[in-house]
């Protein structure tokens, strides 16, 4: 949750620079008389009228809404035209103050609405544990309450279940009577409505309606101001807690969905869709998507058919051993979890895309197996664990081509030094491929001594060099991660093991390659793995932006790269600037 603090600065000038609204009225006998009346010791009595913000279209909204209004609450009345800010009799707002220490926020009381209301104004009355100090007040309107996680896609319970707003008053703005034991307030207040709302119509490729039962928005991890995309509240003076992807089920299927989302800022807004007949439906956007707390949204989303890897039987994978294999043919879009129990390939040849797709292999096998030539579009966010092997295995003689948007988490058995594998590329006893790298995030991560892209380990006194072989490496595009262990690199050589070329062309957006750490000064970022001092594998040509044989110390004022070192050159950070 984006901190209070954040809110409070915010808000605090938006409020103060213009949002006036008009004192309790003077004839509201129930109010006057419990200002009058004095309250027992330790309670503060306060009343104070508020306002419901405004309630905004955005551009590729339906107009002919102009001028509703709304926040917590949104009117529905059976038609998305009808959005309408009230207030529920006895709604509750927490009144929230810093302490007087600056170590915190604490809760000093809660108000309730007085009546129902449909005009988006009321009175809210209560009492407050102690008088608010000089720092200014905080409103909470349904906070904790306030629960994206249990949406159903309709707008009725998006107005009961899934909004939250907030006010702010600044320092001056509130009287405080000790005599009395009243607060004051010098204005009214007006809330802020803390969450985008999205109107999600469905379709396929070929324009039909897709009737949608369950809806998982996806968050890729991505953040805002250093906070979660979507996340749920946890309580008003506490961070919060993040709950990952948002999943909406509708009790009745339909091609139109609503959902209330907390966001502020550029989201990947990955999309799958459970339709009513039983399909699998994928969506990720060429670019992110801007939602803004307060506004509402109206989105055609045209659904591309997914196989979903959870739904796997036995009758649609291969024998392989005493387990069964899976293998994705060239055109297919793969999406959900494959259960450990299969095992996972790609058909030589073939050209598929993951979309939010994992496996988590075990005993013995990578996460994926690419059985030839074969090429990866990459949407969302994936993720490929091998067990005794590689995140990713390319057969030897064959090349793997990864490009796309998404991103992609490769990693490689870290459970045992003489069977474990690179992030993307070969296992301790096995040969592979040639590895290109044209898009996407890559974040590969080698098993106990292996590279996070390329060889394995492989050496050992009673064994020959070179048991573990990677093909050429080259880097064209996207930014990679890549981190070796032990005496590995981050890109290039195991222990023992062998790779060919490897080269940085000045496509790439950003290189990051960290060595293992038990080498020392002397294991580096890409190429070679060492042994104090003792070079014990074999690399091709090492070539960055057309300057090959390159090291750390190269000059860089002819390249379009910047470079950061650390760890004596055990790790490099090469970023284009013209990217």
């Amino acid at each position: 949750m984006k901190k209070i603090s954040n809110y409070f600065r915010v808000f605090a000038v938006l409020l103060m620079a213009g949002a006036a609204f008009s004192a309790c009225s003077s004839d509201n006998d129930e109010i006057d008389k419990q200002i009058e009346e004095k309250a027992e010791t330790g309670e503060w009595t306060m009343t104070v009228q508020v306002n419901k913000g405004e309630f905004e279209d955005t551009d590729n909204a339906n107009k002919s809404n102009g001028g509703a209004t709304g926040t917590r609450a949104i009117g529905f009345n059976g038609s998305e035209t009808n959005l309408a800010a009230y207030w529920q009799q006895g709604e509750e707002v927490k009144v929230v103050q810093e302490k007087d220490d600056g170590t915190g926020f604490e809760v000093i009381g809660t108000l309730k609405s007085k009546e129902y209301s449909s005009t988006g104004a009321t009175t809210l009355c209560g009492t407050l544990t102690k008088a608010p100090n000089n720092k200014g007040l905080i409103f909470y309107l349904h906070d904790a309450e306030c629960d994206w996680t249990g949406q159903t896609g309709s707008l009725e319970d998006i107005s009961l279940h899934s909004d939250f707003a907030l006010a702010i008053l600044g320092q001056g703005d509130y009287v405080i009577d000790d005599e009395a034991k009243t607060v004051t307030i010098n204005q009214g207040i007006k809330f802020t409505r803390m969450n985008a709302i999205v109107r999600f119509d469905f379709k396929d490729v070929s324009g039909n309606e897709v009737k949608v039962k369950t809806l998982t928005i996806f968050d890729d991890g991505s953040t805002f101001n250093g906070e979660p995309a979507l996340y749920k509240t946890d309580d008003v003076v506490s961070k919060g807690k993040t709950y990952g992807d948002l999943v909406i089920n509708q009790q009745f299927a339909s091609s139109r969905v609503f959902a209330s989302i907390h966001t502020t800022g550029n989201m990947n807004l990955g999309l799958k869709v459970e339709a009513d007949d039983g399909s699998t439906y994928v969506y990720v956007p060429s670019q992110p998507v801007n939602f803004v707390d307060g506004k509402y949204y109206r989105i055609t989303v045209t659904l591309k058919k997914a196989i979903d890897l959870s739904k796997i039987k036995e009758e649609d994978t291969d024998p392989d051993g005493n387990y069964r294999i899976y293998r994705i043919n060239d055109g297919d879009i793969v999406t959900g979890e494959l259960a450990r129990y299969h095992r996972l390939s790609v058909a030589g040849g073939a050209k598929i895309t993951l979309c939010y797709a994992t496996h988590n292999s075990f005993n013995g096998r990578s996460g994926l197996i690419c059985d030839g030539d074969a090429t990866i579009t990459l949407e969302g966010k994936n993720t490929l664990i091998g067990c005794q092997g590689a995140g990713i295995y390319v057969k030897e003689g064959t090349t793997l081509t990864i490009k796309g948007t998404g991103t992609l988490i490769a990693t490689g058995d870290d459970s045992d030094d003489m069977e474990n594998g690179a992030g993307i590329g070969a296992y301790s006893t096995a040969h592979c491929g040639n590895i290109v790298i044209e898009g996407g995030t890559i974040i590969a991560t080698g098993g106990s001594g292996c590279a996070g892209i390329g060889s394995g380990y492989s050496y050992s006194s009673s064994y020959d060099h070179y048991r573990s072989v990677c093909g050429d490496i080259t880097i064209s595009g996207g930014t990679v991660t890549a981190t070796g262990k032990g005496t590995a690199a981050g890109i290039g050589c195991g222990p023992g093991g062998a790779c060919g070329n490897i080269t940085i062309t000045s496509g790439a957006k950003k290189v990051t390659a960290t060595a293992g750490s038990k080498g020392g000064e002397y294991v580096p970022p890409i190429g070679k793995s060492v042994d104090n001092g003792e070079c014990i594998s074999q690399c091709g040509d090492i070539t960055i932006d057309g300057t090959t044989s390159w090291t750390a110390g190269t000059p860089t004022t002819n390249f379009n790269w910047t470079t950061s070192t650390v760890d004596n050159c055990r790790q490099w950070t090469l970023t284009n600037k013209k990217q």
